[in-house]
């Protein structure tokens, strides 16, 4: 009951959470136009990549060495924050000398540069702490916090917008406070107090277990995010902006798996025996539908509410987003299935098959980009992401020993387990 509660929380908090992003969206770009939503989002992805993946497999470990091998939490957690911190400033220490030397965001002021490292770090840790709630199966708590931050984030960037105060320095502002905001709440109500000190022997025994998770997620996140590195470097600014908002739609999308896969982790690691139990099965089919009916509504909308909306320099972007929807929906399956491997414990087929669609991305991406911009980004991780399903599909039909009807095919029991039906009497 509690993991069918779970998704339809999750599944409420993720539209109200698109709404949001579809709002703020539309005012970055009335405000800056194409050329300016690419200057920001290529920051935001500079920082976004360095914040998710510089745990080097430690938050992945720790759902794991909680749930799995009953370690002590506070002893998980102070190791865990200890090394994010360290890490993080030692990357945030890189970027100051990399801009001081000329090297690296030469078009932005030490002001946004010093924010971005604030963002850095914070996010790291609110990153890291979503651990421990996902472990215990607080996903309702954990969007509540969410929620709130998200919607002081909204209110400040509309109100300095409707004040004529928005420029890069206040937005990249706000969203900091967004995100001390949402820590202040997670540590709060995590109720433990954090002291600098670690494990040696328990941040190895970690590491040992979680890299091979991390490599695995850090090609997943590097194929979903070359295609704008390389669009920045062949087309610059402009063409990012306009693709920024069609990976965006596409990312409001990836919602909706991302939410599944949050619910599904921690219980899978919360029961005994995974082969054979239905609730990945479930996740599967709820994913796929549900995917289904937005896509072919956006497909109908897209030409529609994108110029009116974002204005007519947005037309080119609406290609690229119909493209890349029918991606995410490939990706979605893959996204739900990793949860499944990862709680057999088969981190090395995780790893393998994410470094494979990595490879066949940045091929495709080098290949497709410089001739056709951004529609040939699209196109290349449409084919990226089939790859990316097809190995998880292919592994998990071995496992179960099951064929491709019993994980697409919606049943009657299947309708009851969500509550669309009654069971029967």
């Amino acid at each position: 009951m509690r993991y069918r509660a779970s998704i339809l929380n999750n599944f409420c908090f993720k539209i109200i959470k698109i709404i949001i992003g579809l709002i703020i969206s539309v005012i970055i770009v009335r405000q800056f136009g194409a050329a300016g939503n690419g200057y920001i989002s290529f920051f935001i992805l500079v920082i976004d990549t360095l914040s998710t993946n510089n745990h080097l497999g430690i938050n992945d470990a720790i759902i794991y060495f909680y749930k799995k091998k009953n370690y002590d939490k506070e002893e998980l957690f102070q190791t865990g924050l200890s090394f994010i911190i360290i890490v993080s400033i030692i990357i945030s220490a890189a970027i100051i000398v990399s801009r001081l030397l000329h090297v690296f965001f030469l078009d932005y002021n030490l002001y946004i540069i010093l924010v971005g490292i604030a963002y850095l770090i914070i996010k790291s840790i609110s990153i890291f702490i979503n651990s421990f709630y996902i472990a215990d199966e607080k996903i309702i708590e954990l969007n509540k916090y969410t929620f709130i931050s998200d919607s002081i984030k909204l209110s400040g960037i509309t109100i300095v917008y409707l004040l004529d105060y928005l420029s890069f320095e206040v937005y990249f502002t706000i969203i900091v406070i967004n995100q001390i905001t949402l820590v202040y709440m997670q540590m709060i109500n995590l109720k433990i107090i954090y002291k600098f000190k670690y494990s040696n022997k328990l941040l190895l025994d970690e590491l040992k277990y979680g890299i091979f998770i991390f490599i695995g997620s850090l090609c997943i996140f590097l194929n979903y995010k070359v295609d704008q590195f390389f669009i920045n470097i062949y087309h610059g600014n402009f063409e990012l902006g306009l693709y920024s908002l069609a990976v965006m739609f596409a990312e409001l999308l990836f919602i909706i798996p991302q939410s599944v896969k949050t619910v599904l982790n921690g219980r899978l690691l919360n029961i005994r025996y995974i082969k054979g139990d239905n609730t990945t099965y479930l996740s599967i089919k709820i994913t796929f539908y549900i995917s289904c009916i937005i896509i072919i509504i956006s497909i109908c909308l897209f030409p529609i509410i994108i110029p009116i909306i974002y204005g007519n320099d947005f037309i080119l972007s609406i290609k690229p987003a119909i493209i890349l929807l029918i991606s995410v929906l490939f990706a979605s399956i893959a996204t739900v299935l990793s949860s499944y491997v990862v709680s057999l414990g088969e981190n090395k087929i995780q790893m393998l098959f994410s470094f494979n669609t990595v490879v066949v991305n940045i091929v495709l991406n080098m290949l497709l980009i410089p001739p056709y911009g951004i529609i040939g980004a699209a196109i290349a991780s449409l084919i990226s992401y089939s790859v990316y399903s097809g190995q998880y599909i292919w592994f998990f039909l071995k496992k179960e020993k099951c064929s491709l009807d019993k994980i697409f095919i919606l049943k009657r029991e299947d309708l009851e387990k969500i509550g669309i039906l009654s069971p029967k009497r």
